[in-house]
C-alpha cells in the first residue's frame, strides 16, 4: 500500500477515530511533539531512515506518542 501524506487529513481522521471508538486523543494541540518540535503527522528525514503517521494509519491506529523522538503522550 502507497503512503499518502496529507497533515490536515491525518489530523482529521485521528480526531474522527478517537471520537468514534471514544478514546481520548492524546495528541498535542497544535499536532507539535512536546520533546522534538516536529510535528507528528509530517514525514521526516531521520539519519538513515524516516518517520511518519500517514493518512492510513492516522485513520485505523490510536495515536499514543511521537513516531519521530518515540516520546510517549500518555504518560
Amino acid at each position: 500500500m502507497e503512503k499518502i501524506f496529507d497533515v490536515k487529513l491525518s489530523i482529521d481522521n485521528q480526531s474522527e477515530l478517537c471520537k468514534l471508538l471514544w478514546y481520548q486523543n492524546f495528541t498535542p494541540n497544535d499536532w507539535v511533539c512536546y520533546r522534538c518540535g516536529f510535528n507528528i503527522f509530517e514525514e521526516i528525514q531521520n539519519w538513515n531512515f524516516k518517520t511518519w503517521i500517514d493518512v492510513h494509519r492516522a485513520s485505523s491506529e490510536h495515536v499514543t506518542g511521537c513516531p519521530h523522538c518515540c516520546r510517549s503522550y500518555c504518560d
